[in-house]
């Protein structure tokens, strides 16, 4: 009789020590109602920039989707060129993220997902779940249980037995032409009788334009309309982006004015989360394209300055390098322009807002190059979003 109830007492205890495990990776990762916003952001210098400048306060109210890219193939030495290896390149990415994810992000919980550069190198440009499962255990060496993996409806569909098993936590990344597998998603979750307590969800409207708005917003309705579908999950995550993506045919040298459709979406968003039972959390972009541009050394780069509203997106486009674009003279006139606007929030507002008031009144010494840039419109654009996000009813 004193075995059985010894060995009934020890059963309880695993049970015990599991769910306070499972209680402990919730906590970690920040818990169900630590945050209200998920930037979207590329894992680059002036991306990670902008993050360090963030007031701790912002810091603690969000949590990004760092995509992380690899580079570092080729590199010179003495003015000799020199080309690294698979194994060489792998390290070398990974110490590049440590370094930097300490430094730019601390502590602090982050969704994370691979660039596809890293599968073109690695497995002729097919996903491979290796080598994401791979640098996911890299980040837990380095920052815990912070790190939440993030998989593509075909990554998770591919491979969803073994995300399942290997991950307490993840995340699901679909885009709108997703629509049409929601059901084949649907049976898979539901055949792995997964707790909903484990997996967020991320509904990528990409990018949004005037003419496709209804189109993206019908979407997501549909998609939000999927009980079964959306009540597998922790957190609706909704993302779009309406910056301009391209500069051509756009008029130079004055502050133009475009109309921030994330608003919409943020607005729908709500009404679809009160509607059908579901928490959700805003997310965007920033300021900058969501598509990359793979670098060709004969397009010369150009002065941008982009600025983020309430309601609007500022832009405006200088003249090329070749042309004087970056001088400090050239720079400060932009920024000049931009300050004597009634829509500049104000030079403590944020690091990027008080770096543009320095540079239009000249008491720096730079006025910066793209990278700088980047990270004074991602800066002022995450303070903003998140000031606005707090303040609302």
């Amino acid at each position: 009789m004193l075995f059985c109830f010894l060995l009934l007492l020890f059963y309880l205890i695993l049970i015990f020590l599991h769910l306070y495990g499972n209680m402990m990776i919730l906590y970690n990762l920040g818990g169900d109602d630590m945050y209200n916003y998920v930037p979207i952001i590329d894992w680059k210098q002036g991306e990670q920039n902008a993050l360090l400048k963030l007031n701790s306060l912002t810091k603690n109210e969000i949590v990004p989707l760092f995509i992380i890219n690899l580079s570092g193939r080729t590199y010179k030495q003495k003015e000799k060129a020199f080309t690294r290896s698979n194994e060489e390149l792998l390290k070398y990415g990974k110490e590049r993220f440590e370094k930097s994810i300490i430094k730019a992000w601390e502590n602090r919980q982050y969704y994370f997902s691979l660039s596809d550069d890293w599968y073109k190198e690695f497995s002729n440009g097919k996903y491979s779940y290796e080598i994401f499962k791979d640098f996911f255990e890299f980040t837990k060496k380095i920052t815990g249980n912070k790190g939440i993996p993030t998989f593509n409806t075909s990554s998770f569909m591919d491979h969803h037995e073994q995300i399942i098993n290997e991950n307490n936590y993840f995340c699901l990344k679909i885009v709108t032409e997703d629509i049409t597998r929601i059901e084949e998603l649907t049976k898979l979750l539901s055949d792995s009788n997964l707790n909903e307590s484990y997996i967020d969800l991320i509904v990528d409207l990409r990018y949004i334009g005037s003419n496709d708005l209804k189109f993206k917003l019908y979407n997501l309705e549909q998609i939000c309309k999927s009980n079964e579908f959306i009540s597998k999950f922790n957190k609706i995550i909704i993302s779009s982006c309406s910056f301009p993506q391209s500069t051509d045919g756009l008029e130079q040298y004055k502050l133009l004015k475009f109309p921030r459709y994330e608003h919409q979406v943020h607005a729908k968003a709500k009404q679809l989360s009160q509607q059908y039972s579901f928490k959700y959390i805003y997310s965007d972009f920033g300021p900058l394209s969501i598509t990359s541009i793979d670098y060709k050394p004969w397009i010369q780069s150009r002065f941008k300055m982009r600025y983020t509203t309430e309601n609007e997106n500022l832009f405006y486009i200088g003249y090329t390098q070749k042309k004087g674009g970056f001088d400090f003279s050239e720079i400060s006139k932009a920024c000049n322009i931009l300050i004597k606007s009634d829509l500049y929030k104000g030079q403590d507002y944020s690091f990027g807002d008080d770096m543009i008031y320095k540079i239009a009144q000249k008491t720096v010494s730079k006025a910066g190059n793209t990278t700088s840039w980047i990270t004074y419109s991602l800066n002022h654009h995450i303070e903003l979003i998140e000031d606005y996000l707090k303040k609302e009813p």
